[in-house]
């Protein structure tokens, strides 16, 4: 049995804790109302289509959780800042479109940092834009399709924890090893033309493969291809076969 001193001490403890909770409940709802800026105009006007919001109004924390999905392809968007506390989206579109004479994209995205806490994603297009570091997707790993052409990547290593990926398109990059993408078995579609690969052995392992581009490179041994038996679609040429 508790003794006087024992019973104090407990009802002490539960009153600080019951304090605490009724204190920290406020803050908690202040925190998602609070105002959300966005810097980027085009990136808010999206957003405030997105939310059926008037232009200009004023755009919470709250109700950027809602957002599942945006697409905003070619809407000339630099700035992703303030998307971070779209933490519902599970599909973000910022790509842009095939044209007479090639990929045209009028966004210009470097950073992708508003990105890394956006875990509920599970498809993401950032093809045509001006992409290096990719390592803010590492903790995307509920993705399981991801479009980042037409960029300026060379380091794919943070790639190498979105494991649920299936669709991966690399195509026209900097990249010359292809040794982090040995991780992401259950690949059915992967792009990696036009970049500067030319040792395909860490490869041979993705046996899920349907599709695979690998054109443009300097890839003279397709020998770790072999076991590829499921491949339906093989793009080699412009290659030093």
């Amino acid at each position: 049995m508790c003794n006087d001193k024992e019973k104090t001490m407990r009802n002490q403890i539960l009153f600080i804790l019951s304090t605490l909770a009724l204190l920290m409940h406020p803050l908690s709802l202040s925190a998602q109302n609070q105002v959300v800026t966005i810097p980027d105009v085009n990136l808010r006007a999206v957003i405030e289509d997105s939310l059926d919001k008037a232009s200009g109004a004023t755009i919470t924390r709250a109700e950027m959780a809602t957002l599942t999905r945006i697409d905003a392809r070619d809407a000339n968007i630099n700035n992703l800042a303030g998307l971070e506390y779209a933490t519902g989206l599970t599909h973000l579109d910022l790509g842009g479109e095939w044209g007479e004479g090639g990929y045209i994209n009028s966004n210009d995205i470097s950073n992708l940092s508003p990105l890394s806490g956006l875990t509920s994603l599970t498809t993401l297009r950032l093809a045509g834009n001006s992409i290096s570091d990719v390592s803010p997707l590492s903790n995307l790993t509920r993705l399981t399709f991801l479009d980042i052409q037409h960029n300026s990547i060379s380091n794919v290593s943070p790639l190498s924890n979105l494991t649920r990926l299936t669709s991966l398109d690399l195509e026209r990059n900097s990249i010359s090893d292809a040794s982090p993408l040995s991780n992401l078995t259950r690949l059915t579609k992967l792009d990696i033309s036009q970049n500067s690969i030319s040792d395909l052995s860490h490869l041979s392992g993705l046996t899920h493969l349907i599709h695979l581009s690998l054109w443009g490179n300097s890839i003279s041994d397709v020998s770790p291809l072999s076991n590829l038996t499921r491949l339906t679609s093989l793009e080699l040429h412009i290659n030093n076969i």
